[in-house]
């Protein structure tokens, strides 16, 4: 008698204990991401590492930042997006281009994006215009919290983040390409943490066909999209700035 109470009382643990984790909120969710992610060490340093032929600059020192994006065009010049504080610039060849709004709101959201594939979890650091928990939802054998969050003045301003419910890392990532036309499902691999901080590549998976970017998760486990680029995020070093 005295095992069988033992039994049922683990039985009744468990059921509280998944019951309890069924019924987190969506900022006590994001919360563990963050926690496990190590976004902790993302606040007085410079991380540095190349994504996509771009060699990536992200300087943090608690309420300043500075992001930066080099590389070379089509005609071999050295172009070097950079955004502060103050604002944004763009530089060719060292000196600063005088743009157009348009095109400056255009390549300021692309730096975001960019900063942001490479540093995923701290995008979920970004004040946010709206979130919301679409509740559980099984990828590839694995069960998932899904939430769905907007952003203003960056891209992508909608994104929905599948995130595991055993380690809370970003395992998908859902959105809408620059073009809006075409709905990508970004997959992360060969994930690492370095100084604490979590990094991942990728697999850019897409549809094309208009579906939303909230059922990429259950087309991507029925094989029914399509594989498209790698991503690599590649030589990241990690430093201390200086006092």
């Amino acid at each position: 008698m005295k095992n069988t109470i033992i039994f049922l009382g683990l039985i009744g643990l468990f059921f509280v204990s998944c019951k309890q984790k069924k019924e987190l909120k969506v900022d006590e969710i994001i919360e563990e991401t963050l926690k496990n992610s190590g976004t902790e060490f993302l606040q007085d340093v410079t991380v540095a590492f190349d994504f996509d032929q771009n060699k990536m600059e992200v300087y943090k020192k608690y309420g300043e930042f500075k992001y930066s994006r080099a590389f070379q065009d089509t005609l071999g010049n050295t172009i070097i997006d950079e955004v502060n504080n103050q604002g944004f610039v763009r530089l060719m060849n060292g000196e600063p281009l005088h743009l157009p709004e348009n095109l400056t709101e255009k390549y300021k959201k692309k730096l975001y994006y960019f900063v942001f594939q490479g540093l995923v979890p701290y995008r979920l650091q970004q004040p946010m215009k709206t979130k919301e928990l679409l509740g559980t939802e099984e990828v590839k054998f694995e069960k998932y919290y899904k939430i769905k969050a907007t952003y203003e003045n960056t891209y992508p301003a909608e994104v929905v983040y599948w995130i595991n419910v055993d380690d809370y890392t970003i395992d998908y990532i859902g959105f809408m390409d620059m073009d809006a036309k075409t709905p990508i499902l970004r997959v992360a691999i060969d994930e690492e943490k370095i100084s604490g901080i979590w990094f991942s590549d990728f697999i850019r998976y897409y549809s094309d066909k208009p579906v939303s970017i909230d059922s990429l998760g259950q087309l991507y486990s029925n094989q029914e999209l399509k594989e498209g680029k790698l991503i690599e995020v590649s030589n990241i070093s990690i430093k201390s700035n200086p006092i």
